[in-house]
């Protein structure tokens, strides 16, 4: 219930936002999309698209996905990978492809050069594991990557999103799987260094997927800049 209350609030405050025809471009995104990829696509969108307006709701797969089917947004943004895709009719939605990035285990520089945290050595004590949520995406996208890998961890943390395990990954309390988009930065100054090598790393793309018959104007727009 408390779920299905808070979709339904959800599509009140979009209704709101609208204020009766508004002209605004609603977008459903999911969190981590939302703050290391469609920020930066937005505001560069805008420069090229006189007027534009958007609507951004930042929520879960399932939440997002709900929205695009019933009409309440015009585009959702989401992850595909291999073995783990939203559910989605493709008959009916058509899906762009727009970015492929990692999903990498990292973890702080100095605690895994100190420590020797390597996913591939079962030797020392287990590795502190900050974890997704349990059949959130990226943990299904982690729990198909890892397979039947022996891996000599601890998890320790929980949380459903990327940012909040970011932080606590920052601070040297464990590793952690993370898209590239969200460590760019960090992996770059190499505070973030992988903890494993490819064979731990997943293959994830950005998608938006959409119903352009029902477009107006300035969402053909942005589709067609995405």
């Amino acid at each position: 219930m408390g779920a299905i209350s808070q979709l339904a609030e959800t599509r009140e405050a979009i209704r709101d936002a609208q204020g009766g025809g508004s002209g605004f471009v609603r977008i459903s995104v999911l969190h981590t999309i939302s703050v290391n990829y469609l920020a930066n696509r937005i505001e560069n969108m805008q420069r090229d698209i006189p007027g534009l307006r958007t609507r951004v709701v930042s929520d879960s797969l399932s939440t997002c996905c709900e929205l695009l089917v019933e009409g309440a947004v015009d585009i959702m943004l989401c992850y595909y990978h291999a073995s783990v895709s939203p559910r989605i009719d493709d008959a009916v939605f058509t899906r762009k492809n727009l970015l492929t990035e990692r999903l990498i285990p990292v973890a702080v520089d100095a605690r895994a050069g100190k420590d020797g945290w390597n996913l591939s050595t079962n030797d020392g004590p287990p590795i502190p594991y900050l974890a997704y949520e349990q059949s959130s995406f990226l943990d299904m996208v982690v729990e198909s990557t890892v397979g039947q890998k022996p891996m000599n961890v601890e998890t320790i943390y929980v949380d459903g999103l990327v940012e909040t395990i970011k932080r606590r990954l920052l601070h040297g309390s464990g590793f952690a799987w993370m898209p590239e988009t969200a460590i760019a930065a960090e992996l770059a100054d190499g505070t973030l260094v992988p903890i494993g090598d490819e064979t731990w790393c997943a293959r994830l793309t950005i998608a938006a997927l959409a119903d352009p018959t029902s477009f107006a104007p300035q969402a053909r727009e942005l589709w067609d800049l995405l």
